[in-house]
């Protein structure tokens, strides 16, 4: 959906050539036909136009935008928590841009500047100088807000963002935020060892692979990479990157229909990390 988005210059041209859209998603015309006819169904496409033409429809505009909307909105939070943690590295709370590319290794240079520019200018939620930035106590009252009331949207984000990244957070003299140490990780609400939940992870990947429905390989990929990171010496820090992977197999099993919860331990992985 965001490449016919994007190929479609956010629904100004609606209508896109067929073979250009599965070549850029690199999809085979069969490969293809489940999530068509899954998208065609919730009104989010239609065949209905020109031979070897789709068009995205009003409604699947406005889910592209939405969905897109949302993820940027929960980059911005993780990029304020990451900004809050970070800032015992640099003198005075200033978090060096430098160190803040190498905690987000996933968010790209550009994309992560804008973040910034918005977090400051759009939002008032940090302070920047130079190649620094830092928290102002609007960002303060943010996190502070989303720490007592995880069920609760804040000014700026919604109560969901906030549950997949949950804060973990004390008192200081900057309010009721500690400066991040090395015990102010990402705060996780099962507190089961990570060790009895890896076997489980790895019989559900197993069972995906046994799996009939289309482009499970990509979905394997997603919950190897989850694997991978939760097997990691620090998986706390790479939560937010779990939760992500996770979430991707779960939108790829959602876009053709495949029931997920019917597979083994996914419920329960599911609640591990995301509480």
């Amino acid at each position: 959906m965001e490449k016919l988005y994007e190929l479609s210059e956010g629904g100004l041209h609606p209508e896109v050539n067929v073979p250009q859209l599965l070549s850029e998603i690199g999809c085979s015309r069969e490969e293809a036909r489940s999530v068509h006819q899954y998208l065609e169904s919730k009104g989010l496409i239609s065949w209905k136009c020109k031979v070897m033409h789709v068009r995205i429809t009003p409604r699947g505009i406005d889910e592209v935008e939405r969905i897109m909307a949302q993820t940027y909105a929960a980059k911005e939070f993780r990029v304020l928590k990451t900004i809050h943690e970070t800032k015992h590295k640099a003198p005075n709370g200033w978090v060096n841009l430098d160190d803040l590319i190498r905690e987000l290794p996933d968010i790209p240079r550009r994309e992560l500047f804008m973040i910034l520019k918005d977090l400051e200018e759009r939002k008032g939620l940090i302070g920047s100088i130079d190649q620094a930035v830092w928290m102002v106590p609007a960002g303060i009252e943010e996190l502070e807000q989303a720490e007592q009331y995880p069920n609760h949207s804040t000014e700026h984000f919604p109560a969901q963002i906030i549950n997949n990244y949950t804060v973990n957070v004390q008192g200081d003299n900057q309010g009721n935020i500690a400066q991040a140490g090395s015990g102010n990780t990402q705060s996780i609400v099962n507190h089961q060892p990570i060790s009895e939940i890896l076997p489980k992870l790895a019989e559900l990947i197993e069972a995906v692979r046994r799996a009939d429905f289309e482009d499970k390989d990509e979905v394997v990929r997603d919950l190897e990479k989850a694997q991978q990171l939760a097997q990691s010496e620090d998986p706390k820090s790479k939560w937010a990157l779990i939760q992500s992977k996770l979430s991707s197999a779960k939108t790829g099993m959602e876009i053709v229909g495949f029931g997920y919860n019917s597979l083994p331990y996914w419920p329960a992985i599911w609640q591990y990390f995301f509480g």
